[in-house]
């Protein structure tokens, strides 16, 4: 995105699969969204764990969005059915195949752009490709631009205090499992 005065020039934006190659420009985005946002409270901070095993395929997939070469935003599809059980188990569909969407960060100047609404689709599609049967997200009460987006699919389920003490909505959509062609990711 290049700058002139209050105008913005986005170059093209791409959206695809994040590779461990580009681990330090996801360093970089977690920093800059994290020490921009507003709200604490309203993101969950990865815990050492999950930073470790951030690129591990077996725990979860991350999209990236670039402007040109510069990653502006990402997402996670979560996918270890153990690290999900216990909102399978707030939900009473422990026999259900379940992934969540989670780590939705965008910077600051590129939010407004439909970037969140993009990438929450392409998870979708990709969590109908891998035939999830249930989709999940959660996401703070009060803020009120992601629940927007996600509540263009998903529907809010109930109010849940997660493991490590923070209020949350959680979010569901129920798929159909039916198989789609393959599509890039």
């Amino acid at each position: 995105m290049q700058s002139y005065g209050d105008i913005y020039i986005m170059n093209k934006i791409t959206y695809r699969k994040i590779s461990d190659t580009e681990r330090q420009q996801v360093d970089n985005l977690i920093e800059v969204v994290l020490n921009e946002l507003e709200r604490k409270e309203f993101f969950i901070p990865f815990s050492k764990e999950e930073n470790q095993r951030f690129f591990d395929e077996n725990f979860g997939l991350t999209l990236g969005v670039f402007d040109g070469n510069k990653l502006v935003g990402m997402a996670k599809i979560y996918i270890n059915q153990c690290e999900l059980s216990s909102y399978k188990h707030e939900l009473q569909i422990a026999d259900k195949n379940v992934c969540e969407l989670g780590d939705y960060l965008v910077m600051k100047e590129y939010r407004g752009h439909g970037i969140m609404k993009t990438l929450q689709s392409k998870l979708i599609e990709l969590a109908k490709q891998l035939e999830y049967d249930v989709v999940i997200a959660t996401v703070h009460p009060e803020n009120i631009a992601s629940i927007r987006v996600l509540s263009k699919h998903l529907s809010i389920a109930k109010t849940i205090t997660t493991k490590n003490g923070y209020l949350r909505y959680l979010m569901k959509l129920i798929l159909s499992c039916t198989p789609k062609a393959a599509t890039s990711f």
